[in-house]
């Protein structure tokens, strides 16, 4: 059974929709990169993907997408430059613990709640998200590192993090 979609799988190809099937544990680096007309992605209710490789979805039109719950890192580039994507909702139960580097640049999400497995964002994971509006960190958040520029070129955005939280910001 397909377990890994690997590296440039679809690149650049003009398909429209996917449905990713449960037993998938990763998609590859640029899987889906620069497919202009992919706007719908699909998971199994019961998926097990664990990993989102570098720019998986890097150019692609997606518009919204909800992350399974057995993800556990969302590497460099994964949705960067989706210029269409205006919402990412994640599993209540996710076991995401790692966002990173521009992992959402230049999307257009316009709200996020960062899971409470985080323990890191990397470097301008959200920077030049022109649209995002709200950030909120969950109360049992395990966030302990972000690094800089994370929110780079945003402006006009509240972000509620928890008053027990106590991170470090990593240069």
């Amino acid at each position: 059974k397909l377990q890994i979609i690997c590296n440039n799988a679809f690149y650049g190809t003009s398909i429209e929709s996917i449905s990713i099937p449960s037993q998938v544990t990763e998609i590859g680096e640029f899987t889906f990169a620069k497919c202009g007309q992919l706007y719908k992605i699909e998971f199994a209710t019961d998926s097990k993907l664990q990993i989102i490789d570098k720019a998986a979805f890097n150019s692609s039109s997606i518009e919204s997408i909800s992350i399974p719950s057995h993800v556990t890192e969302i590497r460099e580039f994964a949705f960067a430059n989706c210029w269409q994507l205006y919402k990412i909702e994640f599993a209540k139960d996710s076991k995401l613990q790692v966002i990173g580097k521009r992992a959402f640049k230049y999307s257009s999400i316009e709200s996020i709640s960062i899971p409470s497995q985080v323990t890191q964002i990397l470097k301008c994971a959200f920077s030049e998200c022109y649209q995002l509006q709200i950030i909120e960190i969950d109360e049992k958040s395990q966030l302990k590192q972000i690094y800089q520029n994370i929110f780079e070129g945003i402006i006009d955005t509240i972000i509620m993090i928890p008053v027990q939280l106590n991170i470090s910001i990593k240069y």
